[in-house]
């Protein structure tokens, strides 16, 4: 099984943290594109590739996830080393933090 991208569980995160099912989220898109989208069911489908980490969101999806979460596009999308912090490697000094983990190029 691959694992899904930081940017991915973030989409779904904030997502399940306004109580929408992926439909609702096909409601709101619709809502503020601007144009129209796909039907209803493709609108979902492409919701669940983007959650899965199947397809990175193009310019236009990522403008409009940023916009209905009211997240900048770095703090939404930010590259996975940049997502989290590994626990420390020595377990006898708990407060030490990793800094090859948190290090981003």
């Amino acid at each position: 099984m691959s694992k899904v991208p930081a940017w991915a569980s973030r989409l779904r995160i904030e997502r399940t943290r306004r109580g929408w099912s992926q439909r609702d989220l096909a409601g709101q898109l619709s809502k503020i594109a601007g144009r129209l989208l796909p039907e209803p069911e493709n609108l979902v489908r492409r919701i669940r590739d983007h959650e899965s980490g199947k397809h990175r969101p193009d310019d236009e999806y990522a403008e409009m996830y940023c916009r209905l979460y009211g997240l900048s596009e770095s703090a939404l999308f930010r590259a996975a080393c940049c997502a989290a912090v590994k626990a420390p490697r020595n377990k006898s000094r708990p407060s030490q933090l990793d800094h090859s983990a948190i290090h981003c190029s």
